[in-house]
């Protein structure tokens, strides 16, 4: 699931990349 406020993950179901904070979930 999207992480919201920690930032976006690279993929859906991939390692959590977390790319500067902002309120998003997957690419």
């Amino acid at each position: 699931p999207p992480l919201n406020g920690l930032g976006t993950k690279l993929r859906d179901g991939d390692n959590v990349v977390l790319i500067p904070p902002v309120s998003g979930g997957a690419i």
